[in-house]
């Protein structure tokens, strides 16, 4: 293992010896959903019938960092993103509408990794991109409203390391993946691209003290529109750069 992460850490410190180095901030926004999260079981509702989902909108920002061989660019990142999960619910229980909302709205601090490859001459134009992420959920907020004949239920609450109390925990620490598509610009010594994501979480959102018997993992998927600008900071003046 030592081995390993020495040969990474060398071709990473010879990487960016070699390359231009970007700095700069993007933001933009983020469009979410997820598989359904669990709620307060009072109403004894089913998930089966939960199938209205509305997009939920949120935010993203990053300080980002690139470092680029002319077509290929390391770019990893500091991040904030705003993810989580918005249905309509409308079923009938014995003769009885129950009508209502879930609403989950889920901030995480991510540190994202992504490889890129600009399919455009001399290094700018449209790109690709793949990597993983980390990401750690440090604030969260729960609303729901339902309403059964004439009982109400109204709740809003922060989330901290429970759901609903029942056992159901929030899971702070989260792994996925992303790929994306965009587009570079070069300005002078300055860099501006646009970037559509797909992020995909491969770690449920919650974990059960007890898990029931028809339990779903839950995974935030979120699709990200951002646009960046990036200062150049160092470059190779041995090679040949086209801007």
């Amino acid at each position: 293992m030592k081995k390993i992460i020495a040969i990474i850490f060398i071709v990473f410190a010879v990487i960016v010896a070699d390359s231009q180095v970007y700095i700069g901030f993007k933001g933009g926004l983020n469009m979410s959903s997820a598989s359904v999260m669990p709620s307060v079981t009072d109403f004894n509702i089913s998930r089966d019938t939960i199938s209205d989902f509305v997009p939920k909108f949120g935010g993203n920002g990053a300080l980002v960092f690139i470092f680029k061989i002319k077509s290929f660019s390391i770019q990893p990142e500091l991040a904030y993103n705003t993810k989580g999960l918005k249905a309509d619910i409308n079923q009938t229980i014995n003769d009885t509408l129950l009508t209502g909302e879930w609403n989950y709205t889920l901030h995480y601090f991510e540190v994202p990794l992504m490889f890129k490859y600009v399919l455009g001459a001399g290094g700018a134009g449209p790109y690709l991109e793949l990597g993983g992420y980390y990401g750690y959920m440090f604030a969260g907020k729960y609303k729901e409203y339902y309403k059964y004949g004439a009982r109400v239920l109204d709740d809003s609450h922060d989330i901290d390391d429970s759901f609903d109390g029942d056992g159901i925990k929030a899971n702070r620490h989260e792994f996925g993946f992303k790929v994306g598509l965009g587009a570079e610009i070069p300005l002078n010594d300055a860099l501006i691209f646009v970037s559509l994501r797909f992020s995909q979480g491969l770690t449920d959102v919650v974990t059960y003290e007890t898990k029931p018997d028809n339990y779903e993992k839950s995974y935030n998927r979120v699709f990200q529109l951002s646009v960046a600008y990036m200062f150049e900071v160092s470059s190779n003046e041995n090679k040949v750069y086209y801007y």
